[in-house]
């Protein structure tokens, strides 16, 4: 299934960009998280829990696939079949730490408008076409959080985002 490989330009940006964050005993949400191979690689850097966030029931069945396949524990993780912007109140939101997010521009400025997350250090954003660069930094600004790193790929981009804290 198409539900990230790692090959994608999406998932190679923010993979990439993953190597400098430190993730030892951090709690992780990977919003969109097709695959999982974000959030398995997330764990694999020290991450102690990773939520698992996917609307596609398909992408659910090989996230769990993908779980499995790199022997997470099942204290290290919880899968959720939601849609983030509608059942946001279904995670305890407050316990994360980092967020990984791999969608499209307007679902994220959808989620960003919608849910609140206080306790995020740092957000690793793709799956926004460059051309939408201007429009996610204006947005982000107007919303008070500073982007502080940029990375391209062919036709896309990927932001780190310091959280409010």
């Amino acid at each position: 299934m198409g539900f990230g490989t790692g090959h994608h330009p999406t998932t190679r940006l923010v993979m990439e960009n993953m190597v400098d964050i430190d993730f030892k005993d951090k709690n992780v949400i990977d919003i969109g998280c097709g695959s999982g191979i974000l959030g398995a690689l997330a764990v694999k850097l020290g991450a102690k829990y990773v939520a698992f966030v996917e609307i596609d029931p398909m992408a659910i069945e090989s996230c769990e696939e993908t779980v499995e396949l790199n022997g997470l524990k099942k204290n290290e993780y919880d899968i959720y079949n939601i849609d983030i912007v509608q059942d946001y109140k279904k995670i305890d939101l407050s316990i994360f730490d980092l967020a990984l997010i791999n969608i499209t521009y307007d679902v994220v400025e959808e989620i960003f408008n919608v849910v609140n997350f206080d306790n995020i250090s740092y957000y690793l954003i793709s799956g926004i076409l460059r051309n939408k660069k201007e429009d996610i930094k204006k947005f982000f600004n107007k919303k008070g959080y500073e982007i502080i790193k940029e990375d391209y790929l062919d036709d896309w981009l990927f932001i780190k985002i310091r959280g409010k804290i």
